[in-house]
Order: C-alpha cells, then structure tokens, then sequence
C-alpha cells in the first residue's frame, strides 16, 4: 500500500483528502513517484509541503530571451540573478521534475516571502495526477512545472535562479479513483511556452518611463534657460558698465544722483558686477537645489513603492 493510500486510511479527517506529511512525502519520492530522486532536495521539505527551486535553464526572462531546458546559458546555465522590475513578467521552470501518480494531485502557492514583495503566480495553481507519469517531455523523464510570474509590486524583485525557492507544493491524495476512459494528464512541454503579459499594469510601466525620460529632459531644458538667463544677464552687465565708462553725460547724471567719488563711472560699474554675480548665484543655487530634492523625492519614491 502506498504512502498516499495509508494516508488516506490513517485517520478520520483524512478520509476526505488530507495532505502528505513530509515522511509521506520522503517515502513516495523514494520508491519513484511524486519527484523524480536525482531532483529531490531533502532540505525543501516542510512538514506538510515541498518548496520548488527555480532551474537555471527553461526560462523566458523580463527582456524576452529565452534559455530552453538542457540549454547552457554561458557558464552551465543561468547563473546571474534575475532581476524583476515593476510591471515586469517572466517565465521560470523548476529544477524538480515530478512524476505524480493516479491518486495524489498538487496544490502550487507562490512562496509568502515572495508574495508578500508583490511577485504574484499567473499560471495554474494545479498539478493533476499522472502529471508526468507516461511522458517524456523535452528529453526528460518527469516534467518540470512552468511558472509564469509577474512583480505586481513598485519595487524590483531580485530571484537567483539554481537558488531561490519560488512556490511551495502541497500534495493532496484523491478519494474516489479514477474514470478508466479518463486521459492520462499531459505534460507540459517547453515549446508550448510563452511570455505572459500583464496588460494594464505593462502598459501602466511603459507610461512611468515615459513620465520620467519626460522630467529628465524637462530638467535638461530648465538647466539650458538658466544657462541662457546667466549669459544674458552677464552680457547685459557689461554692457552697462561700458555705457557708463564711455558716456560722460551719464556718468554727470549719476554724479549727481549719487555723489560718490572722482570716479563715478567705475564705482557704478562695479555696483551693478556684484549685483549681477550675485543674482546669477542666487539663480545657479536655487537650480541645484530644486534639482537635489527632485533627485531625493525620485528615491524616496523607489523606496517606500
């Protein structure tokens, strides 16, 4: 009798399904069923769950490239992390291959970590029994699950493929048996899939971009007046300061409106230098600083999401 069918008969609320314990689990992987033994990792086993480790091949990445199974990615696989930005979608694979048997089925969550970040699972959350069993989908024995992903989040996810657990799988025994006519499950095969697309939320990130490739330029532009302010201001000034040099009836007027020196003329010309350095200073500070809080408020923003 099999560990799913002792189960099932052990105690009264398992009578109606119940879940494997992680002995249970050990036991049917051991004699060939559930996960293939060369992709078992006795360190994701949970009391009553398996966690499931994203391959470092049979991938659909952010950018659209794709690393088909048994397909090394430079060095042995995909060995970088994977870095999901807001709005970004992704294909994964596990690195375990199941084979499940006629009366045990699986239940997939995405791990709470990783929900709790906003990465969010759009494929099936089922693995139906005999998932694997009579199949050899893409030269293995056993069939990886395909994971389609997405950050819901406004934050980047970072997942290290080869490393990071992304979902947790329950196994259910089922009650009942089964229809004789009833199909066997069909695997799910690598060249069946394709990158998933979030609609509104794509659309909604293609907008942000554009929203701030607008700001930056629009910084660019306030920059550039400034530029132009400051050399008009400063051609302007030594305008004035040649009229005044130059023109004697200017420089009586303003004697007599100021008396000031002998040298009336160099007195006033210096008086408007310092005032236009002094604006042009006032105008360059005011700009670095808008654009230092511009700067901290686009960070804070990343931050708190």
């Amino acid at each position: 009798m099999s560990a799913a069918e002792l189960a099932i008969e052990d105690v009264g609320a398992r009578t109606v399904g119940g879940v494997l314990s992680d002995r249970a689990i050990f036991e049917e992987v051991h004699a060939g069923r559930l996960i293939v033994l060369d992709t078992f990792r006795a360190d994701s086993l949970y009391a009553a769950s398996y966690d499931v480790t994203i391959a470092r091949d049979g991938l659909i990445l952010p950018n659209g490239r794709e690393i088909p199974p048994g397909r090394a990615d430079s060095l042995s696989g995909r060995r970088r992390p994977v870095v999901l930005e807001a709005g970004d979608t992704a294909l994964f694979s596990t690195q375990e291959l199941f084979r499940m048997p006629d009366d045990v089925a699986g239940n997939v969550s995405i791990k709470n970590r990783l929900a709790v970040e906003g990465l969010t699972l759009l494929s099936g959350l089922l693995v139906d029994p005999g998932y694997g069993v009579e199949e050899l989908a893409d030269d293995e024995h056993g069939c990886r699950l395909f994971l389609h992903i997405a950050n819901a989040s406004k934050r980047p996810i970072l997942l290290k493929p080869g490393e990071d657990a992304i979902a947790r799988i329950q196994f259910l025994p089922v009650v009942g048996g089964r229809w004789e006519h009833r199909k066997p499950a069909r695997a799910s095969r690598w060249s069946e899939q394709q990158q998933a697309s979030l609609g509104f939320l794509t659309e909604m990130k293609e907008l942000k971009e554009r929203v701030e490739r607008t700001s930056a330029r629009s910084e660019e532009v306030v920059l550039f007046g400034v530029v132009v302010l400051a050399i008009a201001l400063i051609g302007a000034t030594f305008s004035t300061i040649l009229s005044i040099v130059t023109n004697a009836t200017l420089s009586e007027k303003l004697h007599d409106a100021w008396p000031a020196s002998s040298h009336d003329g160099v007195v006033w010309a210096l008086l408007l230098l310092a005032i236009s350095v002094f604006m042009l200073a006032a105008v360059l500070a005011v700009c670095k600083i808008g654009r230092s809080v511009a700067a901290r408020c686009r960070r804070r923003r990343r931050r708190t999401g």
